[in-house]
């Protein structure tokens, strides 16, 4: 009998010790799963691979990167995207899709149409520069900035709304200028028709520069500045409605325009770059507001279809060449407030009648150059209020 209660004792024992090494195995193996899964949670969102099954169909050449909420991505370029429809998801592995980085979708010769889901509130720099074929994409209400040059050389693009949201439009954060810095649509020679809602204030430098089919343009009421060589030929562009509240354009806004036929500066426009209008050779009207003081050089040279223009009430200078080879302008009239007129100003070969508001006493104290008429052969007399003069 004590031998038996012995042997049972050993065994009890044994199978003790043995339970005990197995649960010890067991927590181990649990604690370094657990790490590694860890570790590869970490990876993936520091990452952004967005290769995980049904998380990223379609979207093979981008990837992500986790904003430092932990809760948005951003799209970003990790090789060549090669579809010709893009679809952007609202979600990319439980992340919201909130940006489309600078260059994302840059050089994607093949895409054809894009989607953005109203998740997107930014658009980068360059974000579709150089998509070569695309055709159309739309923007929804949530995007709030457009980045520089983001449709720069997108040669198919026919239309595009840019919605009341958008606040800045292809303008650089560093404020450096040249297409690279502005030019949000840039050699888009394709382009027929864009709308611009109201919540743009400016349209940068090179915006539009050299979209040679681009005849319709719609411009928001919020839109303060225009900068230089926004419109450099658009070869087709027959008419634009400025609106009020404009304050400024730049040097050769309409430069080559070859096609505009009519202008309005509405009275908020107090400073006016050079050689606005030069060689806009469809031009016949021009409507100056009254809150332009000075016509600088060039503004109308080689408006060789010219024949009706009136100047502001507010004008006090008329520079150099500012009417340059206007040879078909038979007539204008000058406001009392002129005080200096420069060499140059009128080389209009059939101006023929000159009215100035003022009588002539006030124009004998304007700053005048002697050659400032130099070229208009007929302009023989100027009439004032009370009389004529001879010049």
């Amino acid at each position: 009998m004590k031998k038996l209660l012995k042997i049972f004792f050993l065994l009890t024992l044994v199978c003790s010790i043995c339970v005990l090494f197995l649960t010890s195995c067991t927590d181990n193996s649990l604690a370094e799963n657990t790490t590694n899964s860890a570790e590869t949670t970490e990876s993936s969102s520091t990452t952004g691979n967005n290769q995980k099954p049904g998380s990223a169909e379609g979207l093979e050449g981008l990837s992500y990167t986790v904003n430092p909420d932990g809760k948005t991505c951003t799209l970003v370029k990790r090789g060549s995207y090669e579809g010709t429809v893009l679809v952007i998801p609202e979600v990319l592995d439980g992340y919201t899709v909130t940006a489309i980085e600078a260059g994302a979708l840059s050089n994607s010769s093949n895409l054809e149409s894009v989607k953005i889901p109203n998740t997107v509130t930014r658009i980068g720099a360059r974000a579709f520069s150089q998509c070569r074929n695309l055709t159309t994409i739309e923007i929804p209400e949530s995007v709030t900035t457009i980045g520089a040059a983001a449709f720069s050389w997108c040669y198919k693009l026919k239309s595009i709304v840019i919605p009341d949201s958008v606040t800045v439009l292809g303008i650089s954060e560093t404020g450096s200028t040249g297409w690279e810095s502005d030019g949000i649509f840039y050699e888009c020679r394709g382009l027929e028709k864009v709308v611009i809602g109201d919540g743009v204030t400016t349209i940068g430098s090179y915006a539009f520069y050299n979209c040679v089919t681009l005849t319709d343009v719609t411009l928001g009421n919020g839109i303060r500045q225009i900068g230089l060589w926004a419109f450099y030929t658009c070869s087709r562009l027959e008419n634009i409605e400025l609106p009020e509240g404009l304050t400024m354009l730049g040097d050769e806004v309409f430069y080559n325009c070859r096609s505009l036929k009519s202008i309005k500066i509405p009275d908020s426009v107090t400073s006016l770059g050079g050689h606005v209008f030069w060689k806009c050779i469809e031009l016949e009207s021009a409507e100056l507001g009254n809150g332009i003081t000075s016509i600088p050089g060039l503004t109308f040279g080689n408006c060789n279809k010219l024949t009706d223009v009136k100047l502001g009430d507010r004008l006090e200078t008329i520079e150099r060449y500012a009417f340059e080879s206007c040879v078909a302008l038979p007539s204008i009239e000058l406001p009392e407030s002129l005080k200096i007129i420069e060499g140059y100003a009128f080389n209009c070969h059939v101006l023929t009648s000159m009215n100035y508001k003022g009588t002539k006493e006030q124009w004998a104290a304007i700053q005048i150059d002697p050659n400032w008429k130099q070229g208009s052969y007929e302009l023989k007399t100027v009439i004032c209020s009370d009389g004529e003069i001879s010049v």
